[in-house]
C-alpha cells in the first residue's frame, strides 16, 4: 500500500501521539512544573495576561516577573478548558509533542533526508527525548520553534524566519540557544564551503545570513511585544544567565536538568545517534555516491558544528539534551544521503560474516528495547499524583486569610500549592535562585532547614524572615524539619494526613 506523501505527515502525527501516549503517566505529573503551568493557562484564561507574581513576593519574582511561557500558557487554554486544568495539560503534552514529532519528520523530508521516517522513529526511541516530551512543560512547543528555525536558514526563508523569532520569544526562553546554534551553523557551512571544496565568500554566502537577521529582528519584536517586556530581559537574566550559566550551587539546590550528566548515563543517552553515525561514516567510505553532493555535504557538517554549542552546555546541565539531540539526528541524515545504500548492502555482505549483520541488528534492537522500557518504568514508577493534597489545601483554605505566607518544606512543592490555592503567598518557588537572589540571608536559611542543618534557627528564618503564619510540609521529604517542628511549642499542628502536616505559627 502506497502512502501519499500529504497522508504521511498526518499518520507520523497519529502514531507518535499514540506512542507519546503510552508513555505518558497519566493522572500525574513527573515534574511539579506541570501544576504550575495548568495554573497559569487557567489564571490567563480567567484574567489575561499575568502582569505580577505576588505568590512568590519575597523573591525577584515579586518585582521582575516576566511569563516567558506565555505564548504556551495560551495555547493550553483550550485544553484545560475542554478537559480540566491537570488533566488538560497532560493532553496537551501528548498533542503538542506529537505536533513537534510532525514538524521535525517535515524539517527532515525538507533536507532531503532518505526514508525520513527512521530517523523521527531514531529520535521518538531516545530515552531522554521520551523524558522530556512526556512532561507537561512547554519542550515540545520550543522544539518546534527551534527545528523551524534552523530549517529557515538552511532553507533560506527570512520572512518565516522572523515569524518564528516573534513566537519564539513569546514561547520560550529558548531563542538564546537558537541564535547560537544558527551562528554557529553559518560558521560551519562557510568554514566547510572554504576549507573543503575551496570555495570564496561572495554575496550569497552573506545573504545565507538574512535568515539570522531576520530571527534576531522577529525575538527583538517578540520581546516588545511580550506582556511583560518591561521586566522581560530582567527576568531572562536570572532565569537563563545567573540560573543556567553561573549557577550558584552553594547556596541553592536545583532541579535534577540543572546538574551535568554521568559519563555512564551520557554514553548512554547518545548510543543510538553515535551508532547511526558510525554507519553513515562507514557508509562514506565505502559506499559514497559519486559525484559528491557538496550542498548535501556541507548541510551535514554545518549541523555537527551547530550541535557542538548545546553539547558543549550539556556537559553543565542535562537539559541541553534536548536541543543536541534533533540536530545531531538531522545532521546524520543529511550526511546519510551520501551514502548509496544499496552498494553499502553489499559492501557489508562482502565484509561480514553471513550471520553477523541479523545478530548485530537483533542485539540493536534489544539494546533499544531495553532503554525504552527502563524509561516507561522511570516515567511511571515516579511522579506527582493529581489531588494528593487537596484535603490539606482544603484545609488550609479554610483557616488561612488572603495574603498570609505559607512556609513550604521545600521550592519544588510550591506548583501543587500554587494549583490549589491562589489567595496565600509563599517564600519560594519555580527555582530557589529566585529567592537567593532577592534575599540571599532568607534563601541560605531556608537552604539550611530543607536539608536539616541549623535547626536551632527554625522559628527565626520561618517566622522572623519569612513571615510564614503556617508551615506546609510534604510528608515525602520533609522528615528532619519535621522533627524540629514538632520540638518548638512555637508551632501547633493543625492537620495531617498520609500527604502533608500542617502546621500553624504563633
Amino acid at each position: 500500500m502506497i502512502i501519499s506523501s500529504r497522508l504521511k505527515p498526518f499518520l507520523v502525527f497519529v502514531v507518535s501521539g499514540l506512542w507519546l501516549a503510552l508513555f505518558q503517566s497519566w493522572g500525574k505529573f513527573s515534574d511539579p512544573d506541570g501544576f504550575y503551568h495548568a495554573k497559569m493557562a487557567l489564571l490567563v484564561a480567567e484574567r489575561g495576561p499575568i502582569q505580577s507574581f505576588p505568590w512568590l513576593n519575597l523573591t525577584t519574582l515579586g518585582q521582575h516577573f516576566a511569563d516567558q511561557h506565555f505564548l504556551y500558557h495560551v495555547a493550553l487554554i483550550p485544553f484545560v478548558k475542554l478537559f480540566g486544568g491537570l488533566w488538560g495539560t497532560q493532553i496537551a503534552a501528548v498533542f503538542f509533542s506529537a505536533l513537534f514529532v510532525t514538524v521535525f519528520y517535515l524539517v527532515l523530508r525538507a533536507l532531503r533526508a532518505p526514508a525520513p521516517w527512521i530517523w523521527t522513529a531514531l529520535l521518538l526511541v531516545l530515552p531522554h527525548v521520551l523524558f522530556r516530551l512526556t512532561w507537561a512543560k512547554a519542550t515540545p512547543l520550543a522544539l518546534v520553534c527551534f527545528a523551524l528555525g534552523m530549517m529557515c536558514l538552511i532553507r533560506r526563508k527570512p520572512w518565516l524566519a522572523f515569524g518564528i523569532g516573534v513566537i519564539y520569544s513569546l514561547m520560550h526562553g529558548g531563542w538564546v540557544l537558537l541564535i547560537g546554534c544558527q551562528v554557529l551553523f553559518l560558521f560551519g557551512k562557510w568554514v566547510t564551503e572554504h576549507m573543503a571544496f575551496d570555495e570564496r565568500f561572495t554575496r550569497r554566502s552573506f545573504r545565507d545570513a538574512l535568515p539570522l537577521l531576520a530571527t534576531m529582528f522577529g525575538i527583538g519584536v517578540g520581546l516588545l511585544l511580550h506582556p511583560n517586556a518591561s521586566a522581560e530581559l530582567s527576568f531572562l537574566w536570572t532565569q537563563v544567565i545567573q540560573v543556567g550559566v553561573a549557577t550558584p550551587y552553594g547556596h541553592v539546590i536545583m532541579g535534577n536538568e540543572w546538574y551535568p550528566p554521568q559519563i555512564d548515563d551520557l554514553i548512554q543517552m547518545l548510543a543510538l545517534p553515535m551508532i547511526a553515525l558510525t554507519v553513515v561514516g562507514f557508509g562514506l567510505l565505502v559506499a559514497r555516491r559519486e559525484p559528491l553532493d557538496r550542498k548535501q555535504a556541507v548541510l551535514g557538517t554545518a549541523l555537527l558544528v551547530a550541535a557542538s554549542g548545546p553539547f558543549a552546555l550539556l556537559l553543565k546541565s542535562i537539559r541541553f539534551l534536548e536541543y543536541v539531540l534533533p540536530l545531531l539526528v538531522l545532521a546524520i541524515a543529511a550526511l546519510a544521503d551520501l551514502v548509496d545504500w544499496n552498494v553499502f548492502v553489499q559492501r557489508v555482505r562482502e565484509l561480514l560474516p553471513k550471520l553477523a549483520t541479523p545478530v548485530l541488528i537483533v542485539a540493536l534492537l534489544a539494546f533499544t528495547v531495553r532503554m525504552d522500557v527502563n524509561a516507561w518504568h522511570a516515567i511511571h514508577d515516579s511522579g506527582l499524583v493529581f489531588g494528593r493534597f487537596n484535603a490539606a489545601l482544603s484545609w488550609l483554605d479554610s483557616q488561612a486569610q488572603s495574603g498570609d505566607r505559607i512556609y513550604e518544606s521545600n521550592w519544588d512543592v510550591f506548583p501543587e500549592l500554587f494549583y490549589g490555592i491562589d489567595r496565600v503567598h509563599f517564600v519560594s518557588g519555580l527555582d530557589p535562585t529566585f529567592l537567593y537572589k532577592q534575599n540571599p540571608e532568607l534563601s541560605d536559611g531556608y537552604l539550611k532547614l530543607t536539608q536539616g542543618d541549623a535547626t536551632s534557627t527554625a522559628y527565626h528564618v520561618i517566622r522572623d524572615l519569612a513571615g510564614a503564619s503556617f508551615v506546609f510540609l510534604d510528608r515525602r521529604a520533609s522528615a528532619k524539619l519535621e522533627g524540629v517542628i514538632r520540638t518548638d511549642s512555637r508551632f501547633e499542628e493543625g492537620y495531617s494526613d498520609e500527604s502533608a502536616y500542617i502546621f500553624r505559627v504563633r
